[in-house]
C-alpha cells in the first residue's frame, strides 16, 4: 500500500510541475501582451507557485506554517535557510504577494527565466555587480514597499542542515535601515531531494521567526551569525535531534566541560557549559579554577573538530593540548553560570589545529581568551 502511495504523490508531483514549466512557457506571448509589466508577472508567478505549494500541501504528511513575528509589513530582508528547489515557490505559502528575490547565479543563466526574473522586479546581479549598486537595486524595491527574500548560504544545502551564511544581505539590511526577518524552512528537501525530479510525502514547516534589526556595521557579522543559528535551532527543535554531546565528544563526565554545541560556522564554533555544585573544579568558595577555563577553550575546538568529522562520516579524532599562547584572565566563573566559548580555527599545520578562544558568562563578560593548540590524530 505504501508502495502505491508514493507512486501516486510521485506521479501527482511530476503533473504539477509539468503544468508549472508549460504555464511559463505560455504566458510568454500574454506576458509580452502586457508588455512583461511588473506587477502582472510578479502576480502570476505568485499563483503558479501557490498551486505548486497547494500540491506539496496535499501529498504531504502534515503541512504546518507558524508565525512568531506578527507584523509582517513594510520593506525587510527575509533571509531563509536553502535546502531545496521548492523554496523559491515556498513563500507564496505565507501570502507574500510583495516579495522579490535577490538572485545571482543558474537561474539567471536560463534564458526564459531570466526574462520572469527581470520583469518580476527581482534583484538580479553579478559579480561585477558593486556593493554600492547593489544597495540602490535592492532600495529599488523597498521603495515599492516590497520584501527582498535572500538565501545567505548561496547554495542548497546537500544534507538540510544549515550551512555558512554569507554576511552581504546583512551588510545591505544594515546600510539601508530595514529588519531581517529570518524564515525556517523543514522538509521540502525531502519532498524533492536535490538532482531529483521524484516528489515524496513527508512533514513540512515553514517558521516565521521574529524580526532582527542591525544596528550598526560592527555588529554585521553576529547577527549573520545569530540568523543562522536561530533558523538552525528551530530546525534542530522541530526535528527532535539535538546533538548528544557524550556521543560526539570522547571526554566523559566529571572530566565533560561542554554541554552544548550551540553553533558550528565554518571554523568558527560556539559551545556552552553551565557549572553545577558538583563540578570537581570548583574550590571552597565555589570558583572555577582558572586552569578549568583553559580546559572549556580547548574542549569547544575538540567539540568543533568532532562535529565536522560527523559531517563527514568520519571518526572522532583524539587530541591533546600541545601549547597555549597570549592567555589572557579577567574574571573568575562561579558555580551557577553559564559559560559560553567561542572557539575560531586560525590555521592547521602538522597535524595541530590552531585556534583563537574567548570564554564569557551568561552576562557576556569576558573571562579569558588567548590562543591554544591541539595536536589530533586518528
Amino acid at each position: 500500500m505504501s508502495f502505491v502511495k508514493d507512486i501516486f504523490v510521485a506521479i501527482i508531483g511530476f503533473i504539477a510541475f509539468g503544468i508549472f514549466g508549460l504555464s511559463l512557457i505560455c504566458y510568454y506571448p500574454v506576458a509580452a501582451l502586457k508588455k512583461f509589466e511588473e506587477h502582472f508577472i510578479r502576480n502570476e508567478f505568485y499563483r503558479l507557485s501557490k498551486f505548486v505549494m497547494n500540491v506539496v500541501k496535499f501529498v504531504s504528511k502534515s503541512f504546518v506554517i507558524e508565525f512568531k513575528e506578527k507584523n509582517l509589513e513594510g520593506p525587510c530582508i527575509i533571509a531563509a535557510n536553502h535546502s531545496s528547489i521548492l523554496d523559491i515557490v515556498a513563500f507564496s505559502s505565507l501570502n507574500f504577494k510583495d516579495a522579490v528575490f535577490l538572485s545571482k547565479g543558474w537561474p539567471t543563466r536560463i534564458p526564459l527565466m531570466n526574462k520572469y526574473l527581470k520583469a518580476a522586479g527581482n534583484v538580479i546581479f553579478d559579480e561585477n555587480t558593486s556593493f554600492e549598486e547593489l544597495c540602490s537595486l535592492v532600495q529599488k524595491s523597498f521603495d515599492k514597499n516590497l520584501k527582498v527574500i535572500v538565501f545567505p548560504e548561496g547554495t542548497r544545502s546537500q544534507d538540510g542542515t544549515v550551512k555558512r551564511f554569507h554576511k552581504g544581505a546583512f551588510l545591505i539590511a544594515q546600510k539601508l535601515g530595514v529588519p531581517v526577518l529570518p524564515v525556517c524552512v523543514k522538509g521540502l528537501n525531502n519532498t524533492i531531494k536535490k538532482n531529483s525530479v521524484i516528489v515524496k510525502s513527508c512533514d513540512v514547516k515553514i517558521t516565521v521567526l521574529n524580526k532582527i534589526f542591525v544596528p550598526n556595521e560592527d555588529q554585521v557579522l553576529d547577527i549573520t551569525r545569530k540568523t543562522r543559528q536561530l533558523i538552525a535551532e528551530e530546525l534542530e527543535k522541530q526535528s527532535g535531534e539535538a546533538v548528544d554531546i557524550t556521543k560526539l565528544m570522547l571526554h566523559r563526565p566529571p572530566m565533560l566541560l561542554v554541554d552544548k554545541v550551540l553553533e558550528i560556522d565554518g571554523d568558527f564554533a560556539r559551545t556552552s557549559f553551565e557549572i553545577k555544585h558538583d563540578n570537581i573544579f570548583l574550590d571552597k568558595n565555589n570558583v572555577l579554577a582558572r586552569p578549568a577555563q583553559i580546559e572549556i577553550m580547548a574542549q569547544a575546538l575538540a567539540a568543533s573538530n568532532a562535529f565536522n568529522s560527523k559531517l563527514k562520516n568520519k571518526s572522532t579524532e583524539k587530541g591533546f593540548l600541545v601549547m597555549l599562547k597570549n592567555i589572557s584572565f579577567y574574571a573568575d566563573a562561579k558555580c551557577g553560570d553559564v559559560l559560553e566559548c567561542h572557539i575560531n580555527v586560525v590555521d592547521f599545520v602538522a597535524q595541530t589545529h590552531i585556534a583563537q578562544g574567548k570564554l564569557f558568562n551568561q552576562n557576556g563578560t569576558l573571562l579569558c581568551e588567548g590562543e591554544i593548540r591541539i595536536y589530533c590524530f586518528e
